[in-house]
């Protein structure tokens, strides 16, 4: 790779590997620019096939992308306690039984929609029951 001039992703130092090789990594493999597009939706220019990625810029791909995972993964841990907590509340059980002498009756029951806004921009709705007052 010594033909090359500088890395494709900072221009600042000489490439250390290349963009297109599989390398392996505590277990995992890595095509530099495979991460690039999943992560940036970024396509580096080919033109040249021995593009190049310094050090430096692959230790800064890999915190991006692992913390892009950490996210995705993250959300949909909160989507699924959304989704169960919604349920939850959707097997409310509403019991009658006619009021004593002494008791106060309520007699409309007023049913509002809430809404919910998750990170993502997804709209989750739920029902609760509040008297009227």
């Amino acid at each position: 790779m010594e033909d090359l001039h500088a890395c494709s992703c900072c221009l600042l130092r000489p490439p250390e590997k290349g963009l297109k090789v599989m390398y392996k990594h505590l277990g995992k493999t890595e095509i530099y620019c495979d991460m690039l597009r999943d992560c940036f939706n970024i396509n580096l220019s080919m033109g040249n096939e021995e593009c190049g990625i310094c050090e430096v810029c692959v230790v800064r791909l890999r915190d991006a992308s692992d913390f892009k995972q950490q996210v995705q993964r993250s959300q949909a841990e909160l989507r699924a306690q959304l989704t169960g907590a919604i349920a939850a509340s959707n097997k409310l059980k509403i019991k009658l039984e006619k009021a004593l002498e002494d008791e106060t009756i309520i007699r409309d029951i007023k049913v509002e929609k809430s809404a919910v806004e998750m990170a993502d921009g997804e709209v989750v709705s739920g029902i609760g029951c509040i008297p009227c007052r």
